[in-house]
C-alpha cells in the first residue's frame, strides 16, 4: 500500500495565553504511551479524571481512573463529558505497521472512528487543546532524509495511511471550530513499562530475548535503520505542547541506528550475547527513517535527552524488577 498526499500545513494558532492546564483527558490511556502520558501530567498537577480505554480489563496507573464506558454512552453525555477538560491528549491506536492480517475496513473501525466519535464530541473546542500523536509512519516514503513536517505525507502501509487520514480529519475540524491543535510524529518509543509484543518494538524484544536466552528474529540481515526515542523524552514534548505554539512537530532522537547497531548496544548493557536468526518475512515497509527535530527545538525548546545505551540500561534495569 503506498499513499502519497500533499496537505495543507496543520492549522497553526499563534502563541497565546492559555488557561493553565488542570485537568486532561488521555484517549488510550491504558497503553504504553498513554500509561506514561498520563503519569507524567499527574506528577506536572494536572488532575486527570479519567483516561479513556478500550480494554475491561486495564490495570490504570496509580491515581488515575480508567473509563471504560466512554464508547457506550451517548453523544450529548461524551459531550458533558469532555467539556469538563481543559486537554485532550489523543495516542489510541491498535495497529501497528507491520500487523498481520490488516485490512483498510480495521483500520477504519479500530482507529479513525473512535477519533471521529471524540472529535464529534468537541463541537466547541476553542477553549481547549488537542495534542493528537500521529506517526513518522505518516511520512514514510516521502523522498530524501531527515524528513521534515514540510515533507509530502506518504504512507507505505495501512498503518500510515490511516495516521495521514486521521490529521486531514484533524485539521478540517480544527479550521471549523478554531480548535488549539497540535499533531505529535513521534519515531519508535521504547522504555520501561512497554508490554512485549509480537513483531512491534525492537527494543524490548532485544531485551526479552537477551533476559531469557531466547532467539532474536533479524529481518533484512539487521541493515535497516530506525530513529529511537526514550518515552521519558517522549512525556516531555508532550507537556511541552499542551503549554506552547501549535503546529505539526517530529519528535525523535534524530540519530538512526541499524537493527544490529541496537542489539550490539543492547549486548554491551547487559553482558549477554543475543542468539540471532536471519529472516526475511518482515512487513515492515520501510528500511531507513531519520526524522529533521529543528523545528520542535526552535519552537517548543524540545530535544531529546537520552542517548540509546542510557535508555536500554534503563529499560533493561527496568525489567529486571519484573516478576
Amino acid at each position: 500500500m503506498y499513499l502519497l498526499a500533499r496537505m495543507p500545513p496543520v492549522f497553526e494558532t499563534p502563541p497565546t495565553r492559555l488557561p493553565a492546564l488542570r485537568s486532561a483527558l488521555v484517549v488510550g490511556g491504558s497503553g504504553f504511551l498513554g500509561r506514561a502520558v498520563s503519569a507524567r501530567l499527574r506528577r506536572e498537577g494536572a488532575a486527570i479524571t479519567w483516561a479513556v480505554s478500550a480494554t475491561s480489563t486495564t490495570v490504570a496507573p496509580a491515581g488515575i481512573a480508567i473509563n471504560h464506558d466512554f464508547w457506550s454512552i451517548t453523544p450529548a453525555k461524551r459531550e458533558m463529558v469532555l467539556s469538563e477538560f481543559d486537554a485532550v491528549v489523543y495516542v489510541a491506536g491498535r495497529t501497528t505497521p507491520s500487523s498481520a492480517g490488516n485490512t483498510i475496513t480495521f483500520e477504519c473501525e479500530e482507529n479513525l472512528r473512535p477519533l471521529a466519535i471524540v472529535l464529534d464530541s468537541l463541537p466547541n473546542f476553542d477553549w481547549g487543546r488537542m495534542v493528537y500523536v500521529s506517526s513518522a509512519g505518516a511520512l514514510q516514503g516521502a523522498g530524501s532524509q531527515p524528513l521534515s513536517e514540510d515533507s509530502p505525507l506518504s504512507a507505505q502501509s495501512l498503518y500510515g495511511a490511516g495516521k495521514i487520514a486521521a490529521e486531514a480529519f484533524l485539521n478540517a475540524w480544527a479550521h471549523a471550530g478554531g480548535a488549539a491543535l497540535t499533531i505529535l510524529r513521534p519515531s519508535n518509543v521504547y522504555g520501561p513499562q512497554q508490554r512485549l509484543r509480537a513483531g512491534f518494538g525492537l527494543i524490548r524484544t532485544v531485551l526479552e530475548g537477551l533476559a531469557r536466552d531466547r532467539e532474536i528474529p533479524v529481518y533484512r540481515n539487521g541493515a535497516d535503520r530506525r530513529d529511537y526515542l526514550f518515552i521519558d523524552d517522549f512525556t516531555e514534548a508532550v507537556w511541552r505542547a499542551l503549554h506552547g505554539p501549535t503546529g505539526a512537530y517530529n519528535v525523535a532522537a534524530g540519530t538512526s541506528h541499524t537493527i544490529l547497531e541496537v542489539i550490539r548496544t543492547a549486548e554491551e548493557v547487559t553482558g549477554k550475547r543475543a542468539r540471532l536468526v536471519m529472516r526475511s518475512d518482515t512487513r515492515s515497509p520501510a528500511t531507513d527513517v531519520l526524522l529533521s527535530t529543528e523545528r520542535i527545538q526552535r519552537a517548543l525548546g524540545w530535544s531529546a535527552g537520552v542517548d540509546l545505551a542510557t535508555g536500554i540500561e534503563r529499560t533493561w534495569r527496568w525489567l529486571g524488577d519484573q516478576p
